[in-house]
């Protein structure tokens, strides 16, 4: 369902415009010391994120600062891979909790190593944002809400195990007790088409009480592809752009 869901997306966004990310997850909060997250074999960073985007431009030559307003849409699948191989799961109370791997477990070190934990969650989200561009688009800053629905959760474990290698994979939103909405708020600067953007989630990753109280945050880079053309007659007769 969620390839099905991610593979739309994309097909959707191919008609009209759309942005393209890519980020670095990781938590901040009282008990992210537990939840640190690595590079290592590409964790920790989601790519692409495709999302439709519809903006509106109040372009105006008398001004060099031009406001604009945008709505993004899409389907994201974020990923955190723990640095300590750490387990997560549910206890006899229902509580998730962070365990260190078990002694049997042998390392491997290497970039691509074959040990990893990596945790993961696929959303719907919606990410309003406002701020200011110049009237050639090459720079450009804004804010805004981001509003995330939980669809699916995922955590796997690749260990070896008396030299074998094992594999311990749950997929469940309800077991790992995920706050299903959630609500952050971020920044972006470069051009209009193409720079840096941090989000940071203010509602926690897990519900209250039953989870490590962390909360997701990402940086990454950001890619708008805008069809201009489409409203080159919008520009000249109301100086309004909608792209």
């Amino acid at each position: 369902m969620l390839k099905s869901v991610f593979f739309l997306s994309i097909s959707i966004s191919l008609a009209f415009s759309y942005s393209c990310n890519a980020q670095y997850n990781f938590f901040v909060g009282e008990d992210a010391g537990q939840l640190k997250t690595t590079i290592n074999g590409f964790g920790s960073i989601s790519f692409p994120s495709i999302m439709i985007n519809q903006s509106i431009i109040l372009d105006s030559p008398t001004r060099k600062l031009s406001p604009f307003f945008s709505v993004n849409f899409g389907f994201n699948w974020k990923q955190w891979r723990l640095a300590d191989n750490s387990a997560v799961v549910r206890d006899d109370n229902g509580i998730i909790v962070v365990l260190p791997p078990p002694d049997r477990e042998e390392y491997n070190d290497e970039f691509f190593g074959y040990t990893k934990s990596k945790l993961a969650l696929g959303v719907i989200r919606i990410r309003p944002e406002f701020g200011y561009t110049t009237n050639n688009k090459k720079f450009s800053f804004g804010t805004g809400p981001l509003i995330e629905f939980a669809l699916a959760a995922k955590h796997k474990r690749k260990f070896y195990d008396a030299g074998n290698k094992e594999i311990e994979k749950r997929t469940s939103l309800n077991y790992y007790n995920i706050n299903k909405l959630q609500f952050g708020w971020g920044v972006s600067v470069g051009s209009y088409h193409f720079g840096a953007f941090s989000y940071l989630m203010l509602t926690p990753t897990f519900i209250e009480d039953l989870g490590p109280k962390v909360y997701a945050a990402e940086f990454g880079v950001y890619y708008r592809i805008l069809n201009e053309n489409l409203f080159k007659n919008n520009l000249r007769e109301k100086k309004t752009s909608i792209y």
